[in-house]
C-alpha cells in the first residue's frame, strides 16, 4: 500500500493511499462549528487523479463550502428546506403539495445525495414524471427544487445548478378551449355583470371585477375596503379569503402576488355604490363586518369560491355561452390575459398585473396564447420588411444602383 499525504494550510489533511488498481482519496477536515467529518472515494485511476479531487475537496472547504450537506440525501434536503423557509409562510392548498413533492422525490431518488444529483438525472426524472402527470405539475415541482437548489448554491452546499437547462413536459390539464372564452362570450358575460351588480348580488360583483382584473378568486374575495384607492383608480392586492378551508384572511399566494392594479373608474364608481348599499345594510342590521371586506354579504359573510363559480355559470348560460365551453372563475383570469394580449399589452406589464414572480411563468402559462399573436406579429413583420425590399427594387430600376445600407 503507498500512502501520500497532503496539507491544506495546516487544517485539513487529506490521505491517498493505493486500493487494488486504483487510488483513493480521504480528507478529514473541521467544520466552520468544529465539527469533524470526513470524506473519501476511490476508484481514481492514477494517484495524480486522486490528489486533485482531494486538492478540490480542500479549497472547497478552505472557501467555507458546506460540503458535509452535499452528502445529505436529496430527499431529507427538500424536507429541511421546506420546513424551514416555506411552512406556515404558504396557502394551505400550497404547503399541502410540498410532502406530496417529498414522496415523489424520496421514491425516486432513495438516499441518493443532493450532492450526486446531475442536470442529467434530474432531466430524466422530469420526463418520467411527466408521463402521468400534467405539464403544468411537473413545472411547478421543477421551480420548487430549483428554489431549493438555489438556496443550498448560496450555502455552498453545491456549486452548480442541476436544474439550470431542466425542462419540464407532461399532458396539458385541459383541453385549451375550456380554459378561456372567446371575446364576444367575454365581452357579453362582463357586460351582464356589470348590469346585474349590486349589494344583493355580490358574487355578480365578483364576477365583474375579476373579469376587469384577472385576479385569483381568493384575491377578490381577500380585498377590503381599505384596498380600494378611489383617487388613483387602484386596487391593491395584500391577502387572500381562505374559502377552501374557511380560516379567514391569509397570505397571497406568494410574495409576488402582493400588487397594485390600475383599474377603470366605473370599477371604483361600482365599488364605491356597493359600498354606501353594504354600510346602510350594517347599520339597519346591526352586523358587524369584521374583516372589513369588500365582499361581505348579507347572506353568509365573506362569500364562497363555490357561490361565486355557482353564479358565474348561472350568468354564462344566460349569455348563451354552451355548457362544454363555460369556464370557471379562474378562466375568468386566462381570458383577461388572452383580451390583453389580443389587444397588444406588453408580455411584462401582464406578468406583473397577473402576480407571476417571472416573465417566464407568464410565458409558459400562455405559451398557447403567445404563438397566436408570435403568428400575427410575423406577418406584419413580414408586411413591413416587404417593403423596405420593394423601395429598394423600386430605386434600382430608376437609378441602376443598388442601396447600401
Amino acid at each position: 500500500m503507498y500512502q501520500f499525504y497532503h496539507i491544506y494550510g495546516g487544517i485539513n489533511m487529506a490521505v491517498i493511499t493505493k486500493k487494488g488498481t486504483g487510488w483513493k482519496y480521504r480528507v478529514a477536515y473541521r467544520d466552520l462549528q468544529g465539527v469533524q467529518h470526513v470524506k473519501s472515494k476511490q476508484g481514481f485511476r492514477t494517484k495524480k487523479d486522486a490528489m486533485q479531487a482531494a486538492r478540490l475537496i480542500e479549497l472547497q472547504v478552505g472557501d467555507g463550502a458546506n460540503i458535509s450537506k452535499a452528502d445529505i440525501p436529496l430527499a431529507d434536503y427538500w424536507h429541511s428546506w421546506w420546513t424551514t423557509y416555506k411552512q406556515g409562510k404558504r396557502t394551505i392548498a400550497t404547503e399541502k403539495f410540498y410532502p406530496i413533492v417529498e414522496e415523489t422525490i424520496r421514491e425516486q431518488f432513495g438516499t441518493m445525495p443532493i450532492g450526486k444529483v446531475t442536470p442529467e438525472l434530474w432531466q430524466k426524472f422530469l420526463n418520467d414524471y411527466g408521463k402521468t402527470h400534467a405539464r403544468s405539475t411537473s413545472v411547478k415541482v421543477n421551480g420548487y427544487i430549483r428554489a431549493m437548489v438555489r438556496t443550498a448554491i448560496n450555502d455552498q452546499v453545491l456549486h452548480t445548478d442541476f436544474t439550470f437547462t431542466a425542462e419540464a413536459s407532461g399532458a396539458k390539464s385541459k383541453s385549451e378551449a375550456l380554459k378561456y372564452l372567446q371575446l364576444p362570450q367575454f365581452f357579453a358575460l362582463t357586460n351582464l355583470a356589470y348590469e346585474r351588480a349590486d349589494f344583493n348580488h355580490l358574487s355578480t360583483v365578483a364576477v365583474y371585477v375579476g373579469a376587469q382584473t384577472g385576479m385569483r378568486v381568493a384575491e377578490v374575495l381577500g380585498l377590503t375596503w381599505d384596498c380600494v384607492d378611489e383617487v388613483n383608480n387602484q386596487l391593491t392586492i395584500n391577502k387572500s379569503w381562505d374559502h377552501v378551508h374557511g380560516t379567514g384572511m391569509i397570505p397571497t399566494k406568494n410574495e409576488s402576488s402582493n400588487r397594485v392594479i390600475e383599474v377603470l373608474p366605473e370599477v371604483i364608481e361600482l365599488l364605491q355604490n356597493i359600498h354606501k348599499q353594504q354600510v346602510d345594510w350594517i347599520r339597519k342590521s346591526g352586523v358587524a363586518n369584521a374583516y372589513n371586506g369588500v365582499f361581505f354579504s348579507k347572506q353568509s359573510g365573506i362569500l364562497t369560491g363555490a357561490a361565486v363559480n355557482k353564479v358565474l355559470k348561472k350568468m354564462e348560460s344566460a349569455v348563451k355561452i354552451p355548457e362544454k365551453k363555460q369556464i370557471t372563475f379562474h378562466g375568468l383570469r386566462h381570458t383577461h390575459v388572452s383580451y390583453l394580449l389580443s389587444s397588444g399589452v406588453d408580455i411584462y406589464y401582464i406578468s406583473k398585473r397577473l402576480g407571476h414572480a417571472g416573465i417566464q411563468i407568464t410565458m409558459s402559462t400562455y405559451s398557447h396564447l403567445l404563438d397566436a399573436q408570435r403568428t400575427a406579429q410575423t406577418e406584419k413583420a413580414m408586411l413591413a420588411l416587404s417593403k423596405i425590399g420593394s423601395q429598394k427594387v423600386h430605386n434600382f430600376a430608376k437609378t441602376g444602383r443598388i442601396e447600401q445600407n
